[in-house]
């Protein structure tokens, strides 16, 4: 885990440097990380690495959103709509641990 945690690091930094290119510097970037479930260890580590370089960049934060269930795809296809809807505010970039591409690939398509 350790080695996915430094390279969601470099996700992140990545992410953010790629949104600020071009963008005012008083411009917050949000960024939502979608995970299978919201329980595992592994998807914790993803949460604390998201929102610890978020924090450590200015302007820049993390929106760690998903289901306690990996087997809810359904679920977690509302929740990538809602993003992309709108519904939490401004996002800049999305990442998805996907439960089902056949029923969330619609909503990722987009």
């Amino acid at each position: 885990m350790k080695c996915f945690h430094g390279n969601l690091k470099n996700l992140i930094i990545a992410a953010a440097a790629v949104g600020i290119v071009g963008a005012d510097e008083s411009t917050p970037l949000t960024f939502a990380v979608i995970p299978k479930s919201t329980k595992p260890t592994f998807f914790k580590v993803v949460e604390e690495g998201c929102l610890s370089r978020a924090s450590a960049l200015p302007d820049v934060s993390c929106m760690y959103l998903g289901t306690e269930d990996e087997s809810d795809a359904v679920a977690q296809a509302g929740i990538i709509d809602a993003i992309i809807n709108g519904t939490h505010g401004k996002v800049d970039g999305i990442s998805v641990s996907v439960i089902d591409a056949t029923i969330s690939g619609e909503a990722i398509d987009r």
